[in-house]
């Protein structure tokens, strides 16, 4: 998230989880390079030069890493859609 959006959205931040955009943005990082590792082993480089240089393996690499964006993409999408409604519910 950007700087900008918090006092756009966080006029009030709330009480529990978020204190900054510092704080988010330094949560996505390590929690990508956590599910990279999950995926790929702790050591990445290792994982992508065990390949050893297979066009097919590299490919196949990839698109786990991009399918599990999209999983990822999807989970935060029907958050959203659930706090959504439930913002709808309260008003």
């Amino acid at each position: 998230t950007s700087g900008a959006a918090v006092p756009r959205y966080c006029t009030v931040p709330p009480d529990f989880g978020f204190t900054s955009a510092d704080q988010v943005r330094e949560a996505v990082r390590a929690q990508t390079k956590e599910l990279t590792q999950s995926i790929l082993g702790r050591d990445v480089q290792q994982a992508i030069a065990s390949t050893g240089g297979s066009k097919a393996d590299l490919v196949c690499q990839r698109e786990v890493i991009k399918r599990a964006g999209k999983l990822l993409d999807a989970h935060w999408k029907a958050a959203i859609k659930s706090e959504k409604k439930l913002l709808a519910f309260s008003d």
